[in-house]
């Protein structure tokens, strides 16, 4: 009877693991099946994109050609994440070559991460074609060119700032080259150029991620001499990184800046190149809309208190805007800053964001103090990380800022 049962459970035990051992393989090859048909499918999607993006191309062309291209004054195009090569961009420059009197042009060739690698080799040359179409442009006075994440090196953009300065009418250009490896090389082109654009007023520069040190940005500044309204926008270009000091030398030359804004966030920037920085602002005498967006970057209390006191010079800007989040500001920066903007009586509008910058109630408070003695200020924006206890503790002068008679609009994040 024993042998009987032992006889029975191994039995047992064995058509167990043998119904255990189906399952798992039958598992692992509908696994296997669904992941080739997964690869299959997603193969057969990006083929069938990539002819639908090919086919779009060319009968955008084919309508610019047709469409009598001399008559064609004004041209938007969004081509952004399209799956396009070389053939479909120099057809696309050779098409707009035609447009001799073509004078507002919005062409946006963004790609997204996962294009980089399969289209960056083909790119370089279809751009460097369509670079060669564009100088027949001498009508162009609005240019809005879109490169970001295009991997297009020092040698297009080279090519690209020649083009750029053969554009003599040229009055408003925005240009994304964000994620685009140009270096300090690629930002001498680039100012360069600028300095050809007599008729340029307008300029709005996207040069984040591109391993920019401090002197191919103070090129750029340096050469904007004729601009009225500059927006740059460098971040996360590690400007700490390459040991530079004196960031902003070159913005005095700017004197008939009107509106500007700066971005530098995530750049290791510490408080001799934030002084640095805001010191080249005194020199702009009419300077009216300025925003500074120093965030996730390497400033103290020190540093903030600099900052400050360099506005007050700036004594015709009425609207303001300071991002300094992510510093290591804490209660003497935040107070320091407050004092500074007390002798800026003209501000109509103010922005300042600075969470996780270590203030607690005291430097808050501070700095509320101040605001309140704004006695012209339409428009408030204020934005603080701070604990709730901290939060009770301010409820008074939140109350005294919300009773501030000119102010219609105000947003309080505390």
């Amino acid at each position: 009877m024993v042998n009987y049962l032992c006889v029975r459970q191994r039995l047992l035990f064995r058509i167990t693991l043998i119904i255990f051992l189906v399952k798992i393989q039958t598992f692992f090859f509908n696994y296997y099946l669904l992941n080739n048909f997964s690869k299959e499918k997603m193969f057969a999607q990006q083929k069938t994109k990539m002819t639908e993006d090919r086919k779009y191309f060319e009968n955008l062309v084919d309508k610019i050609l047709s469409s009598n291209p001399s008559f064609i004054t004004s041209y938007h195009i969004n081509l952004e994440y399209k799956d396009v090569g070389d053939k479909e961009i120099s057809d696309l420059g050779s098409a707009f070559s035609k447009c001799q009197n073509l004078q507002i042009l919005s062409l946006n060739l963004n790609l997204f991460e996962q294009q980089i690698k399969s289209w960056m080799k083909l790119r370089s040359q279809g751009l460097l074609s369509f670079c060669f179409a564009l100088e027949h442009l001498n009508n162009l006075i609005d240019f809005t060119l879109k490169l970001s994440s295009n991997n297009i090196g020092y040698e297009n953009i080279e090519r690209l700032g020649s083009v750029l300065a053969s554009f003599k009418q040229l009055q408003k250009l925005h240009l994304d080259l964000s994620s685009n490896n140009i270096g300090n090389l690629g930002a001498y082109s680039l100012a360069s150029s600028l300095k050809n654009m007599c008729s340029l007023t307008d300029l709005k520069l996207n040069l984040r991620q591109n391993f920019i040190g401090v002197k191919g940005m103070n090129q750029i500044f340096a050469n904007s001499f004729q601009i009225s309204t500059l927006s740059l926008i460098f971040s996360n270009n590690e400007v700490e990184k390459y040991g530079e000091p004196n960031l902003g030398i070159g913005l005095e030359n700017c004197r008939k800046l009107i509106n500007l804004n700066l971005e530098f966030t995530n750049n290791s920037i510490d408080d001799s190149n934030a002084s640095s920085l805001s010191s080249s602002l005194k020199n702009i005498p009419n300077l009216q809309r300025l925003s500074l967006n120093l965030s996730s970057n390497s400033i103290s209390g020190e540093g903030c208190q600099i900052i400050g006191e360099s506005l007050v010079s700036c004594n015709k800007t009425s609207e303001l805007a300071l991002y300094l989040n992510s510093n290591r500001i804490k209660e003497q920066g935040a107070s320091s800053l407050g004092k500074a903007l007390g002798n800026c009586p003209n501000l109509l509008s103010l922005t300042i964001h600075l969470n996780f910058c270590e203030i607690k109630v005291q430097g808050a408070t501070n700095l509320c103090n101040s605001i309140i003695g704004f006695h012209n200020l339409k428009i408030l924006a204020l934005s603080f990380s701070l604990g709730a206890k901290d939060k009770n503790e301010l409820k008074n002068i939140q109350l005294k800022i919300k009773k501030m008679k000119r102010l219609v609009l105000k947003k309080l994040i505390f």
